[in-house]
């Protein structure tokens, strides 16, 4: 049972008798702007891409309906990393990745940076100036 004083999507997703997990309410541009960060992210920091790449790209995460997208997204993390963790424990060589990694990071960072953009002129609650200072104080 929900609590009597609150009321909101979030308690009323959970008290749901078809509902069996929680529905988000992400905008495709903020899923656009996560997904091209994971992208670049995976590239500059891990090996075995051949593991880790597809998982934002797999059809079920793609095409989730509006507001699934964060259950098949942790789903398609999940088995991604419990197929890395495995292969680890069976002391399976790392692949490294292309010759190229850095000039691909640079690329995904990019598109991250024009969708960041996109996102923050479209969200009247970001303060655009506060938001490109911190974007210049890490890059």
């Amino acid at each position: 049972m929900a609590p009597k004083t609150i009321e909101s999507d979030l308690y009323r997703s959970l008290i749901s008798e078809e509902n069996y997990y929680l529905k988000d309410d992400l905008t495709q541009e903020w899923i656009n702007l996560y997904e091209s960060w994971n992208m670049s992210f995976i590239l500059s920091e891990l090996n075995n891409l051949h593991i880790l790449f597809p998982k934002p790209l797999m059809p079920s995460v793609l095409s989730a309906k509006q507001g699934d997208y964060m259950y098949t997204r942790v789903i398609a993390l999940w088995l991604a990393s419990n197929h890395y963790t495995m292969r680890g424990l069976d002391k399976v060589p790392d692949v490294t990745g292309p010759d190229n990694r850095e000039e691909m990071v640079r690329a995904c960072g990019a598109i991250n940076k024009r969708y960041a953009e996109r996102l923050v002129a479209h969200t009247d609650s970001l303060d655009t100036k506060a938001v490109n200072g911190s974007y210049k104080s890490f890059f």
